[in-house]
């Protein structure tokens, strides 16, 4: 059969967050295990921008899907979609795989869809509160581009009941769309659990951040993800400034694309909180975005990792921390439950962390303990799994 997959998210800024790791992880062995079956495959990708590294033996075949240089410009974006929703014809495809809805969910073709999480819905009111935090220009342009933002992303909700099947990527995702749109049929929802990559690159020997180079050698606290409220990072330095007094040397190193944003970090108040005692400034290091591989070292020196998240649809960086042997704290809620086991200290959530973090430093037999326990835990997810349950749903799908 013929396997269309808008592979667009691995284009988008969506590259690099929680949607294009799990499409990009997703596709090698989606791909060996179809071409195994006889599947052939179509990427639908946007000719304007950079092509990803989809490194692959399989036969694929390429069609674009082309949005207007317009809609990508600075001003203009607010009002259209960044990117057009996809539009086959009948037979071009037997079925299309759609990680992010936003791209659009067909009727004339039989569409499998990833649901990922209900955040937009949840965290709206915390969206709204952090736009009128803006000085008076930015939260008027933020508050219009925010409104029709909102809009698009409820008329796209609806269209779930466009798919075929859908696949939420946790038991608590799932049910949170099932409380939210009680017009869908509950035995169109399946679970496919996201997996984890876990070997270090040892050929690759260069690190490529000098930050990087200096960090590894020292002792620190990590945190890697997104900024958005529901991340909930200024509890990360609020843990620090608790923590920092019996631990003069200890340091908190933030990891992520979106600690570049000034302003946005500006909004939440973390550049305030940090202020808080200056004096510790110097010890919380933001490099930025930085390589897999250097990635991977910074998980692997850490003293833990740090995950003060109010919500995750899966929460994929606790996997990644516990497959390089790093022990992890995290809150207790939504999915991230799902994948704890007893390899990861939970903490009923808005409640300090600080002295679950003591612990850990104070005690190497602890430490190792949830890194043997979080090795064992992290081996549950293989990618490989997650790329089995939706060609079963695939081929299931192409049978009706």
């Amino acid at each position: 059969m013929n396997i269309g997959i808008d592979i667009r998210p691995l284009q988008a800024e969506t590259k690099h967050r929680g949607i294009g790791k799990a499409l990009s992880r997703t596709l090698r062995p989606l791909l060996k295990f179809g071409s195994a079956s006889g599947d052939k495959f179509t990427f639908f990708y946007d000719p304007l921008l950079a092509m990803p590294e989809i490194a692959t033996d399989a036969y694929i075949k390429y069609l674009p899907v082309r949005t207007p240089n317009i809609n990508k410009k600075k001003y203009i974006r607010i009002l259209l979609r960044p990117m057009k929703k996809i539009n086959i014809k009948s037979g071009v495809v037997d079925v299309l795989l759609q990680f992010d809805f936003g791209l659009g969910i067909l009727k004339n073709i039989p569409t499998v869809t990833m649901f990922h999480d209900m955040i937009p819905v949840l965290f709206r009111q915390a969206d709204v509160d952090r736009q009128n935090a803006k000085k008076t220009i930015r939260r008027i342009k933020g508050k219009l581009g925010d409104g029709l933002n909102w809009q698009r992303y409820l008329s796209d909700l609806r269209k779930y009941n466009n798919a075929a099947s859908i696949l939420a990527i946790s038991e608590n995702s799932r049910n949170d769309l099932l409380s939210y749109d009680k017009k869908i049929d509950p035995s169109k929802i399946k679970v496919a659990l996201l997996g984890i990559d876990s070997v270090l690159d040892a050929k690759k020997r260069n690190i490529e951040n000098e930050i990087v180079k200096k960090i590894i050698n020292t002792k620190y606290l990590l945190y890697v993800g997104g900024i958005d409220t529901r991340k909930n990072v200024i509890q990360l330095v609020r843990e620090f400034h608790e923590l920092k007094p019996n631990y003069p040397s200890l340091k908190l190193v933030v990891v992520g694309k979106e600690f570049e944003l000034f302003n946005n970090l500006e909004n939440l108040g973390w550049h305030k909180e940090i202020d808080k005692i200056p004096e510790y400034k110097k010890d919380i290091i933001l490099p930025g975005y930085v390589s897999d591989f250097d990635l991977q070292l910074l998980y692997c020196h850490a003293q833990a990792f740090i995950f003060p998240s109010l919500y995750e649809g899966f929460g994929m960086p606790l996997l990644e921390a516990m497959a390089l042997g790093c022990p992890c704290i995290a809150y207790s809620n939504s999915s991230i439950t799902e994948i704890a086991g007893d390899a990861i200290v939970l903490v009923e959530s808005g409640k300090s962390m600080a002295q679950e973090i003591k612990t850990i430093l104070d005690s190497e037999s602890i430490r190792r303990d949830l890194i043997r326990k979080g090795v064992l835990q992290y081996k549950k997810f293989p990618w490989e799994n997650t790329a089995r349950i939706i060609l079963d749903e695939i081929h299931s799908i192409s049978k009706k």
